[in-house]
């Protein structure tokens, strides 16, 4: 599971709920790990459009954020995001019907570890930037 800390704020408000749209996301990953359903094939379909989806939005709205306020990303930081949404979706044209359990615990390391290190390493870069700049 994953859980929330306050050490994972970047002390901006909309950016901090929309990381926790992604947690709640992982954990839905979570849960359908857990599952006894035994054919979990249109649920991983589900969750990766949903994240997929759900991170495009969340890395528009945070380029335009640090953009509109002079800050624009890193390459670094744009690699990651673009990183992010190419592993997703290159996950769903694997061959995920055989090997579901196997795809869901991948999916779940490699969401888990992606989110948390790139909040607690590169969006923790824009923290006090931004809030110099007024925006909490």
């Amino acid at each position: 599971m994953l859980i929330w800390k306050d050490s994972y704020s970047v002390g901006v408000e909309a950016i901090d709920k929309q990381h926790k749209v992604l947690f709640e996301i992982g954990n839905d990953i979570a849960s359908a790990m857990k599952s006894d359903k035994d054919d979990k094939y249109d649920d991983i379909m589900y969750m990766l459009e949903e994240l997929i989806d759900y991170t495009e939005y969340h890395f528009s709205f945070e380029e335009e954020m640090l953009e509109k306020n002079g800050l624009p990303l890193s390459d670094k930081h744009l690699e990651q995001h673009r990183f992010f949404i190419d592993k997703l979706t290159e996950k769903k044209s694997d061959e995920i019907d055989e090997s579901q359990g196997e795809t869901l615990n991948e999916l779940f390391g490699f969401v888990t570890d992606w989110i948390v290190t790139h909040i607690l390493s590169t969006d923790k870069e824009y923290q006090a930037p931004l809030n110099g700049k007024g925006v909490f």
